[in-house]
């Protein structure tokens, strides 16, 4: 997550910890070709026609190699690393102690639903069946997209420990927007246009996973994220994945319309319908954190104006930033780990690159698509 935040870190760090994202030290050829044919039941040679034994990423679960099918078709083959299971567990045991230990030294917070939300997502990323579901039908959701695609799932040669996809083009996303970036400061006139439509569409995709599919990536890094020659945008990696019900997609749409028609109480009875409490309990307690809410959104606006800012303050929200200081949110719905964690990620990479984004026109069509098919879609007024 840090790796996703030049606005907070310095780039010699922010440059280190990218590594992790897809350079972490890979698992030598013969243990994946064992796990392998472990997994398929087949050597690689009755399997693929061509098998890239150097990876073209490297993460702290999984690795991913380039290979050609018998019918010619680029692939990407993803292996977990062996023994991982146990390293998770111990981690996540270490990170409920780390959590603990400090949490007498914090403000009141639902650390059991953010450590519970947490160790249920890292662990689902072992399971690559759950994976290759969400893969497939992000990926067929977003077929009909010129612009935002997600990879085709090859589920014969996919079981819960390999994932195989189609091989999709591009480059990660941080590296196309340096580029841009640079030549945006060298006075290249498309530099900026460029920059600013890329980012949207990252915005666009996030939007439609949660307000349309009912299912986000809840890692958006930039390892995660490639950029084509064309600005079209790829979504990688589905094993940290929110599954959103109707109810909650619901309940965040009327807090959404309550935000912005800036109808405090509104917002108050969605954060309530929704699971937020405050350490008072009261309603009250939840209109004032609404309040101070939105005051603190035109103060950053106001400040240094645009998107980006506005972004920020959704991050800042979403990530349990306390307003009042005697009644502070204590109890969290779960989902809002993981936005919180999507919305603090991408608002890192919208801070630093200042791209010139509207919301009217890239997140309020998703909004009215979404509310659209609500069944009481009859009833929402024109806003």
């Amino acid at each position: 997550m840090l790796s996703s935040r030049p606005d907070l870190l310095p780039e010699a760090y922010v440059r280190e910890l990218g590594k992790l994202q897809d350079a972490a030290p890979a698992v030598p050829f013969r243990e994946i070709e064992r796990a392998l044919t472990r997994e398929l039941g087949r050597p690689l040679s009755e399997l693929f026609a061509e098998f890239e034994e150097a990876p073209v990423a490297a993460a702290s679960i999984g690795q991913v190699h380039r290979a050609t099918l018998l019918d010619g078709r680029k692939v990407a083959v993803k292996v977990q690393r062996p023994n991982i299971e146990n390293l998770v567990q111990l981690d996540m045991e270490l990170l409920e102690v780390f959590v603990r230990a400090l949490a007498q030294g914090l403000p009141p917070l639902d650390f059991d639903t953010i450590i519970r939300e947490t160790r249920d997502m890292i662990s689902a990323e072992l399971d690559y069946t759950r994976e290759a579901e969400l893969t497939a039908k992000l990926s067929a959701f977003f077929a009909g997209n010129p612009h935002i695609h997600v990879p085709a799932v090859i589920s014969e040669l996919s079981t819960k420990r390999v994932l195989v996809t189609a091989f999709m083009p591009g480059e990660k996303l941080t590296n196309v927007l340096d580029r841009m970036l640079t030549a945006r400061e060298a006075g290249g006139a498309d530099a900026q246009v460029q920059l600013t439509e890329l980012l949207s569409r990252v915005l666009e995709a996030y939007a439609r996973q949660v307000l349309e599919a009912g299912v986000f990536q809840a890692d958006p890094h930039p390892g995660n994220l490639l950029a084509d020659d064309a600005g079209n945008l790829t979504v990688l990696d589905f094993g940290c994945a929110k599954v959103l019900d109707m109810t909650q997609r619901a309940n965040m749409l009327t807090l959404l319309r309550a935000t912005v028609c800036r109808d405090i109480q509104g917002m108050a009875s969605a954060m309530e319908a929704m699971g937020f409490k405050t350490q008072s309990g009261t309603r009250e307690g939840l209109a004032n954190y609404a309040k101070n809410a939105l005051a603190q959104m035109a103060l950053v606006k106001n400040e240094s104006g645009g998107f980006c800012s506005q972004l920020e303050m959704v991050s800042r929200i979403a990530e349990f930033g306390r307003f009042i200081d005697s009644d502070p949110i204590v109890k969290l719905p779960e989902e809002f780990v993981m936005l919180g964690r999507v919305f603090g990620t991408l608002s890192g990479l919208f801070v630093h690159y200042r791209p010139e984004v509207s919301a009217t026109a890239r997140v309020l069509p998703v909004v009215l698509s979404a509310l659209a098919s609500r069944p009481e879609a009859g009833q929402v007024p024109h806003e």
